[in-house]
């Protein structure tokens, strides 16, 4: 694991054209969001000569592989104090292990970002690429590059991701206390929000079709 790290996630990758990975979230919109997030992609690649690099969990659940193998596995620090229920809160000095679970898992399930990253001879790019936007209109590509989540073509800034290459691109920037944050912060509940499920459900994944008990919300996770 990374110096100073509460958690860290290794998974497989599989690549899919712009066209496959457009028309697999089309057949896969369930939702208002869903639909919402599927009307802001073009026909045509908006990365240019990008290849979509998606976790293999994430291409299982859109219906593009299959099959019985492991996608991806995570680790927590061993060096850290955890709280183990939060129902009650979290413990002064303690990290919410809930929070940093889900963190974790959903990165498994694919909630990175790549920006055009060199890998395995091509630009990669990840469906939440799609949907980072600097200003209404205009998508942005670089990790660097202060940006945000939308789903309505940057119109609606969801949440900011985070530019510090200390740290995920694919994560939020930290202006709310989010399970999705890329620094995560002691002695507090870190819930995985109603944005973070928004997120989740625009590359791929199904929303819940009824309300998730809140103490599922409420479970908190985080890297350092």
């Amino acid at each position: 694991m990374g110096a100073g790290a509460l958690g860290q996630s290794m998974y497989s990758l599989a690549s899919y054209t712009y066209s496959t990975l457009r028309s697999a979230l089309v057949a896969d919109s369930t939702t208002a969001n869903d639909a919402a997030a599927v009307a802001t992609l073009p026909s045509t690649n908006p990365t240019g000569n990008g290849t979509m690099w998606l976790s293999t969990a994430q291409a299982k659940a859109l219906g593009l592989t299959s099959g019985s193998f492991t996608d991806g596995s995570v680790g927590f620090s061993s060096g850290v104090a955890w709280d183990y229920n939060n129902s009650d809160g979290v413990t002064a000095g303690s990290y919410d292990l809930f929070g940093t679970v889900m963190h974790e898992i959903s990165e498994v399930l694919g909630r990175a970002t790549y920006d055009g990253v060199s890998f395995n001879g091509t630009f990669a790019y990840n469906p939440l690429d799609l949907f980072h936007y600097s200003s209404s209109g205009v998508r942005t590509f670089s990790g660097t590059t202060p940006g945000y989540f939308s789903i309505d073509g940057g119109v609606t800034n969801l949440n900011s991701f985070n530019t510090s290459s200390g740290a995920d691109f694919g994560d939020w920037a930290g202006a709310t206390v989010d399970a999705a944050n890329a620094f995560g912060s002691p002695n507090v509940i870190m819930p995985f929000s109603t944005v973070d499920l928004t997120a989740m459900d625009a590359i791929g994944w199904s929303a819940p079709s009824q309300t998730m008990p809140s103490e599922w919300v409420n479970q908190s996770m985080e890297e350092v």
